[in-house]
């Protein structure tokens, strides 16, 4: 399949990076896809990044990641397999994640619309609140068309300061519903629990570095796993910190307010 992974990332992230490819070889090693890592210049925002990214490249479908989700487990792969079966045969497909989504962040709602054929818990996501919540970047598959509309649109409506380094990425997020609503595209999450058990996710991913600084202690726990040094520069996450549902009051809160579209 014409497949990308595009590894979403930042300034000065070498030892992320590390970890990233340490855990691609001992849980993926067979991964047939090539990689590209989208750097950041300060010069240019971190949308203009992306789109010069996705335009670089041939491949139509992108298997979005951030560097900070390191896999811990082997990747399933014939469940892989049948989610990238799934999403080239529906053309109105935004986006299909492959790693899971906490449950927590869901109410079904009636926003939410399960999908027999990738049972057991796989979603439609259609209304703008559920669509923001999956621009959330677990690891997904992508169509590179909807990817640059959002980009672009970001391009066209960010000030310099909405698109610096990871300020870019959040406002790139928060952001992108409004354009998969307004070009009619679906998403498809996968609602589960943080656990290793959890068998309907493809990709299992740790979050290794929290709030762009300190190591987690998934980190080390991985990286005891696959014999792998972490970077002692980069230090210890001091504590967990818990990631405000977009739209949320404690959202708006931490100054993430989404501009008038």
């Amino acid at each position: 399949m014409n497949i990308r992974i595009v590894l979403l990332s930042d300034i000065n992230r070498e030892d992320v990076h590390s970890l990233w490819r340490a855990s691609m070889d001992a849980y993926w090693p067979t991964c047939p896809f090539p990689v590209t890592i989208m750097d950041q210049d300060t010069r240019l925002g971190w949308s203009r990044c992306l789109l010069n990214v996705l335009n670089s490249t041939e491949e139509e479908e992108i298997l979005l990641w951030v560097d900070d989700n390191a896999l811990s487990r082997p990747v399933l792969v014939p469940d892989l397999e049948r989610c990238l079966r799934f999403f080239v045969g529906h053309g109105d497909v935004a986006l299909l994640h492959v790693g899971r989504s906490h449950k927590e962040w869901w109410a079904t709602d009636g926003g939410l619309i399960r999908i027999p054929e990738l049972e057991p818990f796989a979603y439609y996501a259609q209304n703008l609140d559920h669509l923001t919540r999956a621009m959330v970047p677990h690891p997904a598959l992508w169509r590179k068309k909807a990817l640059i509309q959002i980009t672009e649109r970001e391009i066209l409506t960010a000030t310099p300061e909405q698109d610096d380094g990871w300020a870019g990425f959040y406002n790139w997020e928060l952001g992108g519903g409004y354009v998969l609503l307004e070009h009619n595209w679906r998403a498809i999450v996968m609602i589960g629990d943080y656990t290793h058990d959890c068998p309907q996710t493809p990709i299992f991913v740790c979050n290794a570095v929290r709030q762009g600084m300190g190591w987690t202690g998934c980190a080390y726990e991985l990286a005891e796993r696959i014999g792998f040094t972490l970077n002692p520069v980069r230090g210890r996450a001091a504590r967990a910190e818990e990631y405000p549902t977009p739209g949320s009051d404690k959202w708006r809160a931490a100054g993430h307010v989404r501009r008038h579209r």
